[in-house]
């Protein structure tokens, strides 16, 4: 049986595009591995697809790229991205810094129900994001 979850999900804005992340875990529900995937989705209609996890693949308007190797995958997408996979993950740490509503920098963590955390600006009182921990509930 294949195990298949996305735990966590979040969209970027570029001024032509937008990159959705998500992450969550893949493979037998007993030895489950974590994978990560970008999509780009570009204003012209093309879609591109970076899935790093048991196996790296890259993927052009849903056709997969099957003679690639891993690092070429990587490449490629970052060709399409128009920089390392290594700056834009560099320059979203930046962003999720900032409050996106007023530009303060004094956010801070609440818990919600049992799993759920909040990420809060102390100076507009709002929420930025929010993230589940299934595994804090069962």
């Amino acid at each position: 049986m294949k195990h298949d979850e996305t735990e966590r999900s979040s969209h970027v804005r570029l001024p032509d595009a937008y990159v959705d992340i998500s992450t969550g875990a893949e493979g037998p529900r007993h030895d489950p591995y974590s994978y990560r995937e970008y999509t780009l989705i570009r204003e012209a209609g093309d879609t591109i697809v970076l899935h790093e996890g048991l196996g790296v693949w890259f993927s052009l308007n849903g056709n997969i790229a099957a003679r690639l190797t891993e690092d070429q995958c990587v490449k490629a997408f970052e060709g399409y991205l128009g920089c390392t996979i290594k700056a834009f993950r560099k320059a979203l740490m930046k962003l999720s810094e900032r409050c996106r509503h007023c530009g303060g920098r004094d956010l801070y963590e609440v818990d919600g129900f049992p799993g759920e955390t909040y990420l809060m600006c102390r100076v507009c009182d709002k929420v930025l994001t929010s993230s589940m921990n299934w595994g804090a509930v069962y």
